[in-house]
């Protein structure tokens, strides 16, 4: 078998990364645009579970403060809504939006 060449980071072999940490930006922004996985997977050719990963923050990890950079105007007010309900740091709720989903947020708050 001929050796793999090596990925967009200069890794080679099973582990190789085929992201590079400014295109997984462009995915947090694209989908948090409201653009979905399936196609920006069938676009950057990886699977919609590793883009899970990388909106999710679980791979190509970004700081809260980046994270909250990505937010769309729309995304920002909810945000500062849901600040303004919970209690909770703007930064811990940007991180749980990406732990979990702005939707889920929402569903756990009490009407």
């Amino acid at each position: 078998m001929p050796p793999l060449p090596p990925g967009p980071t200069g890794s080679k072999g099973r582990f190789a990364r085929k992201l590079t940490v400014e295109v997984a930006h462009e995915v947090r922004r694209r989908y948090l645009a409201g653009e979905t996985l399936t196609r920006l997977a069938a676009e950057f050719n990886v699977t919609v579970g590793a883009l899970s990963r990388v909106v999710h923050n679980h791979t190509y990890r970004e700081s809260a403060a980046r994270i909250a950079m990505t937010l769309s105007a729309t995304a920002a007010v909810a945000l500062a809504q849901l600040e303004e309900r919970t209690g909770m740091s703007r930064r811990r709720l940007a991180e749980r939006v990406f732990e979990r989903g702005l939707e889920a947020i929402h569903r756990e708050l009490p009407e």
